[in-house]
């Protein structure tokens, strides 16, 4: 299974350390051709044609809005492929995209990077088994120093998404009650199963970083950033872990999943879940428009 990678920045170095890779692409040659030789990636490229060429499988690891033009590209040469999220703007361009794969007979993947964090797969296991007793409520905060970098992100489409994703993940549904958002901040209610009520909030202008989720559950309170700890009334439940290495790990298995999917493994989380998840994003799009 050759693997390459689309993209030289951050996230595409985790990516590109936790597994070995055939080929780069980027449009700036000196960043691409410096990102291959840091790496010990044997091919790199400015042409996608090229890329794909030389591989069976990509991750996509570029700026959020080449996501999709990418992924399109990929399928259309027959190409495996695993998009970061956001893997799109719309649920409409994510039904495209799956009707492509099938068309082709190609895997399709989003990073659903947070279901793969240790934290949350314990905190995940808990709520399955009913260890917290029925939910009360859920808070979930994040406020982020953005890099430097030539494009700009869109707060609800990447950092919204993540926990959006969890509650998905962990309690199927949610209801939409109030949501204000624009690129760089978004506020948002919703009601779960249960009537527990879950804020979101998420900033790309605070000056001082947080990352919090904090879950009260009838039996038990647990807290966590998602990455280096879980803080609870009750230690069994409490963790610590390295956070670069948890994130890390994240990388790795969710990579080595959509390996394995690509050579006929079962595994992973299918496109389905995140159609689901644009959909409940474009809701919450639609919601704060009308709020404005």
């Amino acid at each position: 299974m050759r693997i390459g990678i689309i993209g030289y920045g951050a996230v595409a170095s985790v990516h590109a350390s936790e597994g070995e890779l055939g080929a780069v692409y980027g449009p700036d040659a000196g960043k691409a051709k410096a990102f291959a030789k840091k790496h010990r990636i044997p091919v790199w490229t400015t042409e996608l044609p090229e890329l794909f060429s030389q591989i069976d499988a990509v991750l996509i690891a570029s700026p959020s809005g080449a996501h999709f033009s990418q992924a399109h590209a990929a399928l259309e040469a027959g190409v495996h492929a695993l998009i970061e999220l956001p893997p799109c703007e719309s649920a409409e361009e994510a039904e495209t995209l799956r009707a492509l794969a099938a068309r082709r007979g190609l895997v399709l993947r989003c990073a659903h990077t947070s279901r793969w964090l240790e934290p949350y797969r314990r905190i995940r296991e808990w709520i399955c088994e009913g260890r917290l007793g029925a939910i009360r409520q859920l808070a979930y905060m994040r406020h982020l120093i953005l890099r430097q970098r030539s494009w700009t992100d869109d707060a609800l489409l990447h950092h919204t998404a993540h926990p959006l994703d969890l509650i998905l993940d962990w309690f199927d549904a949610a209801e939409i009650q109030a949501c204000t958002a624009d690129r760089r901040n978004v506020s948002a209610l919703l009601i779960l199963p249960g009537n527990a009520a879950a804020s979101i909030t998420v900033s790309y202008d605070s000056r001082l970083p947080q990352s919090r989720l904090l879950i009260l559950g009838e039996h038990h309170t647990i807290e966590t950033d998602g990455f280096s700890y879980i803080g609870s009334d009750k230690p069994a439940f409490e963790f610590r872990a390295d956070g670069d290495e948890s994130y890390h790990g994240a990388i790795r298995d969710q990579d080595a999943s959509f390996r394995h999917a690509c050579e006929g493994a079962p595994g992973g989380v299918g496109w389905e879940q995140t159609v689901r998840l644009m959909r409940l994003i474009e809701d919450l799009r639609r919601r704060a428009s009308v709020r404005c």
